[in-house]
């Protein structure tokens, strides 16, 4: 009987312990496990109680939620980044696709290709010019010469000198070169046929080349500036005293440029290049492409400069130079604005005749740039002296080539290429507080023994100006003085323009 019962009560303790714990629950989610409280049997009657030693009570346990996933390890030092890093996650993953227990991992993902090897750089300015001319002259957004019969002065406003530049830097190539992209342009495009054109000028194409560098060899393929004369004056102006003692251009073209450190603080420099023939460009308003006198003698343009470049004290660098261009123009594909040939097949004929159909244009030049820094203040002369003939793509010879002499009877004699000299010179000082002031001048002078229809035989500018630059804000004014001497007794022509100017760079 004592068996009996001790039997009977060790059924009754264990079952519902027993059937609990292994009677599913449908309403705890997959891999969470819940720890049931230690319940107590319920008291049989009429049953002996055995002797059963006391223990302390022990309190009913928590649910406590065991996570189906385990930590992850400790993270490793991270893959190379041409490796997919593995990503770790907390959530069940399928079963179908095979993981380790210790660390669920998703399967790599593919790396999409980027051009983030390049490097984009965006630069430019916001940029307007007011002028006023007491007295007519030509191209009113930057005075070129005086005109002799004037309607009276003007005042115009202008923005087409903003501009944007683009560099891309790309990866280095080979043996180490360097290479980039540079794009450049403004808005002194074509005008269109409007009154209200001056608010909505075309694009224009400025600076568009590729630069490869290898040490201190720079090669430049593309549109760029001209290697010879390479200097510009302080002068506000948008075109850089053209026509007034300065000679610059860009055209497409391939330059070589060499700099070599061989001595601390001096430096030699060496550039040359090849590129397209200017002169006459065409018809106007029009994508078709001609050609003119430059491109139909068949020849490019041939440039090249040597110079010495030193530092004073801790300056930016200084230069002294020489340099020289080459090219032909041929007057019998001399077009124009129709595309029609300016000279009939007679007048060719005596062109040949008289071996001046094909004329050489040239010019010599040397350019000095001096810099200077004392106590943050900062010290510039620059200047340039230019001799040649036919030089009027380069702004040179007052934008005069060549004249054409006839006859009592108007028939041509000969051609003649206008020789001419120039040269400019300034100063200029800039402060440490942004304030900077220039004072300047520059003349354009031809040989008027070349000149038979031409008439601007001496072009003079005298400019002072004074800007203030604070962070990205520019502000200028300047002061010219120009005069315009005339063959033929027509006389002389000369204007005051004053000029202000309000950029932001960025």
């Amino acid at each position: 009987m004592k068996l009996s019962v001790i039997t009977i009560f060790f059924i009754l303790f264990t079952f519902p312990a027993f059937a609990q714990e292994n009677t599913p629950d449908d309403s705890k989610p997959e891999g969470v496990r819940m720890t049931p409280p230690v319940s107590t049997p319920p008291a049989l009657p009429n049953a002996a109680k055995p002797e059963v030693e006391k223990k302390p009570e022990t309190p009913p346990l928590k649910k406590v939620e065991t996570p189906a996933t385990p930590a992850p390890p400790a993270v490793k030092k991270a893959d190379p980044p041409s490796k997919p890093i593995p990503s770790v996650k907390s959530e069940f993953v399928d079963k179908k696709v095979p993981f380790d227990d210790s660390v669920k991992v998703t399967p790599a993902v593919k790396r999409i290709p980027v051009i983030s090897r390049l490097k984009f750089n965006l630069s430019g300015f916001i940029w307007l010019d007011t002028w006023y001319a007491n007295t007519e002259v030509y191209h009113i957004e930057s005075p070129f010469f005086v005109k002799t019969e004037s309607r009276g002065d003007a005042l115009a406003f202008s923005a087409r000198y903003s501009r944007l530049r683009f560099t891309i830097d790309g990866p280095s190539l080979f043996c180490g070169v360097e290479n980039r992209g540079v794009f450049e342009m403004d808005f002194f495009g074509n005008l269109p046929d409007s009154s209200t054109s001056p608010r909505q000028p075309q694009m224009r194409m400025r600076l568009a080349f590729v630069e490869l560098k290898f040490h201190d060899l720079v090669i430049h393929a593309g549109n760029d500036w001209m290697v010879a004369a390479p200097q510009f004056s302080s002068n506000l102006d948008p075109f850089n005293l053209w026509g007034q003692g300065n000679i610059w251009m860009r055209y497409p073209q391939i330059n070589v440029n060499y700099k070599n450190e061989f001595v601390k603080n001096i430096r030699l420099e060496a550039a040359a290049s090849v590129g397209n023939s200017l002169g006459g460009d065409g018809p106007k308003n029009t994508t078709i492409r001609n050609g003119g006198i430059g491109e139909f003698s068949a020849l490019p343009t041939i440039q090249a400069r040597a110079g010495i470049g030193f530092k004073l004290g801790k300056s930016a660098w200084s230069t002294v130079g020489i340099s020289g261009s080459w090219q032909m123009l041929n007057l019998a594909a001399a077009i124009d604005a129709s595309n029609k040939n300016i000279y009939s097949d007679d007048e060719i004929s005596a062109l040949k005749a008289s071996d001046s159909d094909m004329i050489t244009s040239w010019f010599g030049a040397a350019d000095i740039q001096l810099n200077y820094t004392w106590n943050r203040w900062k010290f510039k002369i620059t200047g340039e002296y230019h001799q040649g003939q036919a030089m009027a793509m380069y702004l040179g010879g007052i934008l005069q080539n060549y004249d054409i002499e006839r006859d009592t009877d108007g028939n041509i004699v000969k051609a003649h290429p206008i020789k001419s000299i120039g040269y400019f010179g300034d100063f200029k000082v800039e402060t440490p507080c942004g304030f900077s002031w220039t004072i300047g001048g520059g003349r354009n002078a031809v040989d008027e023994d070349d000149l038979f229809t031409s008439e601007r035989k001496k072009n003079t500018i005298m400019y002072s100006n004074i800007t203030w630059t604070r962070k990205f804000l520019m502000l200028g004014l300047g002061v010219n003085y120009l005069k315009t001497e005339y063959s033929f007794g027509k006389g002389d022509a000369d204007a005051v323009i004053v000029h202000f100017v309000t950029a932001f760079k960025f």
